[in-house]
């Protein structure tokens, strides 16, 4: 913002996606605002617009440095390189530095001791991976493509592995998008879209901890019957949650909540689906005081 006011070129103001954005921005502040949790949720994300300016620095920088796209890449590819290695470390011979046992036998952790979000991490980066290595392709020596490629998939690789549903779910979808949509020639896209699909059926065939996770844990907590008068009985591990979820919505459709709200409103009354689902199933009795307790923040 300095140098935009120092040298008075204020053609960053004239761009359709700022004004969509302080758009947005101003929607959420309205959201906060009209929000019962306002005390709670107001300081966090009043300074949101921090992500705009993030944005067009990030783009000043790299058009004052046309080196930085490249030496970006090759950090990030050493970087997602390593974290991957600790999660097969981890999965094929129970090595990890930072905890004792393993959490849990269908879940990694590598590098991110106690906490199971590697799947997650690597899932957020990947794409960006992807694209860069796309970007990067004329520049690059065979053997560092041929780096690159081994990377990508031992990242796609421990993504999978890792056990987190979600994080597999949208690594799959954006290297189908960033394959339809980069320029390249189509010999390449089939050969990573051939590469995926052995990756995915060997590891299927192979393993049936890894089958199990994604498959077999799917099916048993989504059970689309259709037969119960409760559509959220379908969801037999989530239904609380979706049915707490649905009646904030239903309180305010426009406005919701507030911006990042789930883990207050989650405890109201008129809203949470946790006591009334106990209380239909006759499992607690007057005395709702360690319910309370136990329920209070639903992170």
């Amino acid at each position: 913002l300095y140098k935009i006011f120092k040298s008075k070129n204020y053609k960053f103001f004239n761009n359709n996606f700022l004004k969509i954005f302080i758009l947005f921005y101003f929607y959420l502040l309205i959201s906060i605002f009209f929000s019962d949790y306002l005390d709670k949720i107001l300081i966090k994300h009043i300074f949101y617009i921090r992500h705009l300016i993030f944005i067009f620095a990030i783009v000043d920088l790299l058009n004052s440095n046309k080196n930085l796209v490249f030496t970006f890449y090759k950090i990030l590819s050493i970087t997602l390189f390593v974290v991957s290695l600790s999660g097969l470390l981890e999965f094929y011979f129970n090595i990890n530095l930072f905890v004792e046992e393993k959490l849990r036998p269908d879940r990694l952790s590598g590098l991110f001791g106690d906490k199971l979000i590697i799947g997650g991490y690597l899932s957020r980066l990947l794409p960006l991976l992807l694209g860069l290595f796309f970007y990067n392709l004329k520049d690059l020596k065979f053997n560092n493509i041929i780096y690159g490629c081994i990377t990508l998939i031992v990242t796609f690789l421990t993504i999978m592995l890792s056990g987190e549903r979600m994080a597999f779910f949208t690594s799959v979808t954006f290297i189908l998008v960033i394959l339809i949509l980069v320029g390249v020639s189509k010999k390449i896209k089939l050969a990573f879209f051939s590469l995926i699909i052995i990756i995915l059926t060997s590891i299927f065939l192979v393993n049936p901890v890894v089958l199990d996770r994604h498959y077999k844990q799917t099916i048993d907590q989504v059970d689309f019957e259709f037969q119960s008068e409760n559509f959220f009985s379908n969801f037999s591990y989530y239904k609380n949650i979706y049915e707490t979820s649905y009646n904030a919505f239903v309180q305010k459709k426009i406005l919701g909540q507030g911006v990042k709200s789930f883990r207050y409103f989650c405890s109201d009354p008129e809203l949470e689906a946790y006591t009334r689902h106990l209380k239909r199933e006759k499992l607690v009795d007057q005395d709702f005081t360690l319910f309370d307790n136990d329920f209070n923040e639903c992170d």
